[in-house]
Parts: C-alpha cells; structure tokens; sequence
C-alpha cells in the first residue's frame, strides 16, 4: 500500500495523527510548519533527488517516528523521516509525506513491489489482459517492450497513438488508432 500525506487524518469528527498512524500502520507524528518542505531521497534509491510540491508552507506536516520502519528519505535540513517503509506478513506499507510526481521514485516503488514493466520510458501507458497488450503513447518513436513471458519485441510507434499486441507473441494485432 502507498500512502500519500494524511491519510485519515479526519475521521469526520475530530483531526489526529494518530488516524494516520492507524491507516498506514506506522508511527506518524504531527509536527507544525511555517515554511516550504522538502524531502531528500536516499541517494542510494535515487542520486540527488529533492521532492517538494509548493512554495507555500505544508501545514501541517507529518514524519514517520518508529523503529519498526525503513528510513528512505527525511526532510531537508532535519532528522525526521519523511518517506518510509514497513514490511508486514501479509503487505507492505509505504509512507510520503507529501504529493510527488517523479517518475523515478514511482518506478522504484513499483519495482520493489513486483510489478512488471513493460518499458522503461515511463512515458506510456499500458493495459494487459485477457491476451492482450494496449500500448497508448504520446510520444512514440522505437520502442523495446519487455513481455511477462521474457520475450523482447522492438516496435516503432506513431506520436499519439495506440497499439495493441498478442500479450504472449509481442505481434501487433491493430495500430495507429
């Protein structure tokens, strides 16, 4: 599970960290704030990489305090994290305290996950089902797509197009529509 910001920090009565402790199942504290966040990254996930959403203060800002969670990023010029992880038996529970829109560390959320990439643009989007492959694209250009079956199919699509291949040969079925 990913959880973004405050999840169930409004219970319809009442605002407390504790409701998001208890969604995400990890220890979230409240702190105030009365400037603009930014989280860093573990360089050892992504090098360099500094998350932060608007130039206004975050208010109120949440951080992870608890032992049982992976630290993998804090906020800048402080101790407390702000992006973490907890493995349980039966999920695994992700934790950012603010919105975020880098493709990387999406990518690495992902991946750790299981999930299967089809390419590694970032750029498209893909349904697979019942035999089927849909490839929708912006941008086009030659493609590798990577199958769950391990097979690599290098394609050429068209900008603004979708395409949609047999999910276990790779071979187009329709184009350009």
């Amino acid at each position: 599970m990913l959880w973004v910001y405050a999840p169930g920090y409004c219970n319809g009565a009442h605002l407390s960290d504790s409701l998001i402790s208890d969604v995400v199942r990890m220890h979230v504290e409240e702190i105030k704030n009365d400037r603009p966040v930014m989280i860093q990254i573990d360089s050892s996930i992504i090098p360099d990489l500094q998350l932060s959403v608007w130039e206004t203060p975050l208010d109120p800002a949440f951080y992870v305090d608890d032992h049982g969670a992976e630290s993998l990023g804090c906020y800048v010029h402080t101790d407390r994290t702000a992006f973490a992880v907890k493995h349980f038996n039966d999920f695994t529970s992700w934790y950012i305290a603010m919105p975020f829109d880098d493709v990387r560390l999406m990518q690495y959320i992902f991946q750790k996950a299981g999930v299967h990439f089809y390419n590694k643009s970032g750029n498209d989007i893909f349904y697979a089902g019942n035999g089927l492959l849909v490839i929708h694209t912006k941008i086009g250009g030659q493609q590798t797509i990577f199958l769950k079956n391990g097979r690599m199919v290098n394609i050429n699509l068209s900008p603004l197009s979708t395409t949609i291949l047999d999910s276990e040969t790779g071979k187009i079925l329709f184009s350009n529509f």
